[in-house]
């Protein structure tokens, strides 16, 4: 028997110790050692790993074992899936469809090209499956005109379909048959709750209505110290700050002047604005200002429109004119 060395030789017999440091190098196992050491556990094991290695086969793959039943390969746990592909289709998993190339030296699968041809009849039709033309939405069938559903006609028509049980029905129509005769007392007490006479609430009876068809429906006038009819007077409502002044002005028009309320201004239109000017016309002064609004006299009264900031000076300024009335 041969052998290949690999390394240290150990054996149950001390003395018989071999080595080697290359690796083509074989000995005589039956002339160097003695027969009672070749069945040792260590011998056994690298005899079978050294003759495993003298054939130069690749150990297989655990994921790339196929099933050969059949002349028809499929990867192991899916042959039965293959083989009925195979009933349906009549073809195979490398059959046709993937060519033949020559066995690969690694220990791992490896991707196979395949040739340019169809491979559409290998998947099963479906009966049920939906045209493309014909595909619709949840929101297209939930938002659809019913009349032109061509899809699903049913949902042209409406059907009353019970969602109770047989039992839940019967006894529904029990309670339908008790509810037409309902008793005499419950029927009274019906028709006196329709009418409403004889119901009365806490709070209507604590409140009742008094009897105003003897009273005159009015107000009462009040009148002024003179004995006249009291008016809105604008004067009144702008100095106490209740209605501003043009804008009482503007809703009063003369009906308080008609009344003997107080004018507030020369001009009695509202919409024009009082300045120093409108009550030099109003006064026909000829347009200067008048002398009765304090700080806005002219110094200069010849020419009474010229701008100046007299009135605008602070009390310390020395150039400020000061005119008492």
């Amino acid at each position: 028997m041969y052998g290949k060395i690999t390394g240290i030789l150990f054996c149950s017999a001390r003395k018989h110790v071999a080595w080697t440091p290359h690796f083509d190098t074989y000995f005589d196992c039956y002339s160097q050692l003695p027969l009672r050491t070749l069945h040792h556990p260590i011998l056994r094991l690298g005899r079978e790993r050294r003759s495993a290695m003298m054939n130069l086969e690749p150990l297989p793959h655990p994921y790339t074992n196929y099933n050969r039943t059949g002349n028809v390969t499929a990867l192991v746990g899916n042959w039965v899936e293959e083989q009925a592909l195979k009933d349906a289709t009549g073809l195979s998993r490398f059959e046709t469809w993937v060519g033949q190339e020559e066995p690969s030296q690694s220990v791992h699968a490896t991707r196979a090209v395949p040739p340019p041809m169809q491979t559409h009849p290998r998947v099963i039709e479906h009966d049920e499956a939906v045209a493309p033309q014909d595909w619709e939405t949840m929101y297209m069938r939930s938002h659809a005109d019913p009349s032109k559903a061509t899809t699903y006609p049913q949902m042209i028509e409406y059907r009353s379909k019970s969602k109770l049980g047989p039992r839940a029905q019967r006894e529904l129509a029990m309670l339908m048959e008790e509810a037409k005769s309902l008793p005499q007392e419950t029927a009274s007490s019906i028709t006196a709750m329709s009418d409403g006479h004889d119901l009365n609430t806490t709070h209507r009876t604590d409140y009742t209505p008094k009897d105003m068809s003897q009273n005159r429906v009015g107000t009462r006038v009040m009148r002024d110290q003179c004995g006249r009819p009291a008016k809105r007077d604008p004067t009144f409502l702008a100095e106490t700050q209740l209605v501003p002044r043009p804008l009482g002005d503007r809703l009063f028009g003369t009906a308080p002047l008609e009344a003997g309320a107080t004018q507030t201004s020369v001009l009695p239109d509202p919409d024009i604005p009082i300045t120093i000017y409108t009550e030099s016309v109003a006064a026909n002064r000829g347009g200067a200002p008048a002398s009765t609004f304090r700080g806005t006299k002219t110094i200069n009264s010849s020419q009474p429109f010229n701008k100046h900031t007299n009135f605008t000076k602070p009390l310390s300024d020395y150039s400020k004119v000061v005119e008492d009335e």
